[in-house]
């Protein structure tokens, strides 16, 4: 064998083998001899990394060896099959050998097309129909489980990718752009092999060789999405806009469902009934610095009402006097080139910054084979880019199959109001990730209703929307059912207000998180054993993701006990220590653990040494630098975190228009060091060198003394610029750096006080928020009675962070009168709720509210 440089081959002019990467390789087998090198839908490119190969051949087979793979093919005349073409891989420690067709029984699962129907993990059906209501079907409820896509990698260490049937670009339109056309007839095989281990994160990176890279959506898509299926009115889209700013309820994107159009399906005139002066409502809108998008069902074609009906006769030689409705036929060029100028681009000149494709009306077209629904989305996609290129394109489409991920963002259909629907979510949303489809946007609360929705239910789905890739709130048409988070009763209303400004508070890491998705290929939620791919456990466990490489993110998903309000999860802790950053509680792991939240709580794991970046609260996404940072440190080890910044709103990113910050923690003997500093390579226009910025170093003692870059940083109990304070219930140092400038070295020595057992700290963290919890339920009963000295106990615990934050140099002090009383707590209260009933003679409202704060403080360990 002899070294090749050219990296493809061609045998017995029937089959093409393209070595793509020491680890891929494409095989190729065209009865008539003409190979495909044109894209297809599917495949957007097939870059090819140079690899020493070694080529062996006779009349009838050939041997192609790289320092992983080792293809053996011998030629029958009846195109690949198992027994004339196996490959040898070896990589990542594992070897084995593949026959051609062999299926994979290991492939981790991937994605659904949609949730239409979906009731947690199975579709309900009526008789084989659409279900409108649940009480429509109640008597005939059906069943199914639909059958995942495979993902793109497997526990077997392998990949194999049939694009055999898969409609090729080889033509062109007018513009000169690429376009569909039907397969040629005879014998076409063409696949992908690639071999990776257990390494997940190499297989997609060689995956997405062909498949092509998810794009990062502009910065808006992550803010807060209000959907709802209903015929607003343009003063009714103004006062939701207004309601949200008025309760400072962060906000972005306004989905304007089917009804903005006239009666129909299909639709692309407003209807005035509810839309008098659209362009008007649109400039208001813009106004606000709300983006748009609007619902698209365009199979039903153009009919003779539509505003633009007219022109697009004109373009496709009808007569519009014979009324006739014009075909949607997305394979024809001159057809979409009027869909897209007439009937789109006048909208997106009053300001519709992007379309809901809600395709859902078949998956044939006029040429065989070709589903219309990824050429859509490629043709939706094209025109944004080439209309905007000074943004990034992005559009609202359901799942298009293999190399969808290249045209986010992703709708995932209507589903059922159910536990079980939440339940399921964070699994499909984190197994996507094996198809490189890593931008699901659900419909947050759900669609078909049962009654009118839980709030709790609605309240743990908002919370698992902030912790996913969109959060977007959506109902259906329901006089019973709403989204409007102020119109929930407390503490729903408080809860559900403070995750959806949480969610805009973490939006620098998740931008962040984003850009090192672009580069190496991976989604935001991913699951356990991308990290674990030796553990078993990390396969099983299903209700738990990565939310970026730092989260570990378990989302509740099942309903509280009604006697204590817990909710009791069973999360499996990795190998190594973790905190609970919702409670404050240190877990080592590899175990199984269950635990109890209280209603405000998302159980979030992060390792000691973690670092990483958010902002203060504010009422839009905006572009450019993140004004008013907020560097959160876990100490407990040395870490060290790159935090990367773009302008939110080009694709610069993709050429390396970033800033990176680089936020180093040392611990020391004395307490512990931490470096900030920008990186010097790397940059985009609008980076802003000096910011506010805080650091917050939760779970932790006070500080003897700090200082910044040599100079002493005072206390001040209230905070104010380039002070420190102490927030006694999380423990938590927090200091006010000023205007920072990031261009240069900054560093910040904390030297520590004597500090409690860390046991202590982990504990009484925890306690407090289930003090807090039981006293703001127990406030609501008996205590202005003045009953007994015992009631005081309970507001006297609360209170102990409180008053640690007023005077934090007491806090040894304060950490052993609470233990001291902590043991005797839940006795007293129960005599005083015994005490409660026998004055007022019965069980009474208030002294259920108590006993309901005596079971929280038995639940607490």
């Amino acid at each position: 064998m002899n070294p090749q440089s050219d990296p493809i081959i061609t045998f017995d002019k029937h089959a093409r083998f393209t070595v793509m990467a020491a680890n891929l390789i494409r095989l190729e087998y065209a009865e008539n001899g003409n190979f495909l090198d044109a894209p297809t839908l599917a495949v957007a490119e097939r870059s090819i990394k140079p690899t020493q190969y070694f080529v062996s051949k006779t009349d009838q087979s050939i041997e192609i060896k790289t320092e992983e793979l080792t293809l053996s093919y011998t030629e029958t005349g009846k195109g690949f099959t198992q027994d004339n073409l196996q490959i040898e891989y070896r990589s990542g420690g594992i070897e084995g050998t593949w026959a051609f067709g062999l299926k994979d029984e290991q492939a981790l699962p991937g994605t659904l097309r949609t949730l239409d129907q979906m009731d947690g993990e199975q579709i309900v059906q009526n008789d084989g129909k659409n279900v409108l209501t649940w009480e429509l079907a109640e008597a005939k409820l059906k069943y199914s489980t639909p059958e995942f896509i495979p993902g793109y990698i497997s526990r077997s260490g392998y990949t194999f990718y049939d694009d055999s049937a898969t409609i090729p670009l080889s033509a062109v339109n007018s513009k000169q752009e690429p376009w569909v056309a039907a397969r040629r007839d005879g014998l076409t095989q063409d696949a992908y092999f690639a071999s990776y281990g257990h390494d997940y994160y190499r297989g997609l990176s060689t995956v997405t060789q062909f498949l092509g890279k998810q794009p990062i959506p502009p910065r808006f898509a992550f803010g807060l999405w209000f959907s709802r299926f209903w015929e607003f009115t343009d003063r009714d889209l103004e006062e939701i806009i207004e309601t949200h700013d008025q309760f400072n309820i962060p906000f972005d994107v306004m989905v304007i469902d089917m009804d903005w159009h006239k009666l129909g399906w299909t639709g692309y005139s407003w209807d005035p009934t509810f839309f008098p002066a659209p362009e008007s409502t649109l400039s208001y809108i813009r106004d606000k610095d709300i983006k748009i998008t609007m619902n698209l069902h365009p199979a039903d074609g153009v009919a003779k009402h539509e505003d633009r009906y007219p022109d697009v006769c004109q373009e496709m030689g009808i007569d519009p006097q014979s009324g006739e409705t014009v075909p949607f036929d997305c394979t024809d060029p001159q057809f979409m080139d009027a869909y897209f100028r007439h009937l789109h681009h006048p909208f997106e000149d009053q300001g519709v910054r992007f379309w809901w494709m809600d395709w859902q009306q078949g998956e044939t077209t006029a040429i065989e084979g070709l589903d219309p629904l990824p050429w859509i989305n490629e043709l939706h996609w094209r025109d944004l880019a080439t209309r905007f290129p000074q943004r990034r394109p992005m559009i609202f489409s359901r799942f298009g199959g293999p190399g969808a991920g290249r045209y986010p963002i992703g709708f995932s259909g209507d589903t059922h109001i159910t536990w079980d629907t939440l339940a399921f979510q964070p699994y499909f949303t984190a197994t996507a990730a094996n198809v490189a489809y890593g931008y699901w946007s659900h419909d947050i609360g759900g669609h078909f209703m049962t009654d009118s929705t839980d709030p709790e239910l609605y309240t743990r789905w908002v919370q698992f929307g902030a912790y996913s890739p969109i959060l977007r709130l959506h109902e259906t048409k329901s006089t019973e059912d709403h989204r409007f988070l102020w119109n929930y009763k407390r503490p729903y209303q408080d809860v559900l207000i403070a995750t959806a400004r949480k969610r805009y508070q973490l939006l620098p890491y998740i931008t962040s998180e984003l850009c090192h998705c672009w580069q190496t290929n991976t989604s935001l939620c991913m699951p356990m054993y991308y990290e674990y791919p030796e553990a078993e456990d990390a396969y099983l466990a299903k209700d738990q993701y990565f939310f970026g490489r730092h989260m570990l993110v378990a989302p509740v998903t099942h309903a509280a006990d009604p006697e204590t309000e817990l909710s009791q999860t069973k999360i499996w802790i990795p190998e190594g220590e973790w905190i609970d950053y919702s409670q404050g509680l240190k877990y080592e792991g590899p175990k199984w653990s269950e635990a109890s939240y209280a209603l405000d709580q998302v159980p979030v794991f992060v390792k000691p040494g973690t670092i990483w970046v958010e902002q203060k609260p504010t009422q839009r996404t905006g572009t450019g630098s993140y004004n008013d940072l907020e560097i959160i440190v876990i100490e407990g080890a040395n870490g060290q975190y790159v935090w990367t910044e773009d302008d939110g709103e080009s694709t610069g990113y993709q050429h390396g228009q970033v800033a990176r910050i680089c936020i180093q923690q040392t611990q020391t003997s004395q307490g512990l060091c931490v470096r900030i500093q920008k990186m010097p390579e790397g940059h985009f226009e609008g980076f802003l060198q000096q910011r506010k910025t805080q650091l917050r170093i939760p779970f932790t003692g006070i500080p003897e003394h700090i200082r910044m870059n040599q100079e002493t940083i005072m206390y001040h109990s209230r905070g104010k610029s380039k002070s420190w304070k102490y927030q006694g219930d999380r423990m938590e140092i927090i200091i006010d750096l000023g205007d920072l400038d990031l261009s240069t070295d900054n560093v910040i020595e904390i030297k520590k006080a004597p500090l409690p057992q860390s046991a202590e700290i982990d504990q009484f963290v925890y306690r407090q928020g289930r003090l807090l919890q039981a006293w703001k339920i127990a406030q609501a009963g008996a205590f202005a009675l003045n009953l007994t000295p015992y009631q005081r106990s309970l507001p006297w615990l609360a209170q102990t962070g409180n008053r640690i934050s007023h005077s934090p140099e007491r806090l040894l002090e304060e950490m052993s009168q609470f233990s001291e009383k902590w043991k005797t707590l839940v006795v007293e209260h129960s005599d005083f709720c015994k005490l409660l009933e026998k004055r007022q003679g019965k069980v009474t409202s208030q002294v259920l509210k108590n006993q309901k704060a005596v079971a929280i403080l038995k639940a607490t360990k």
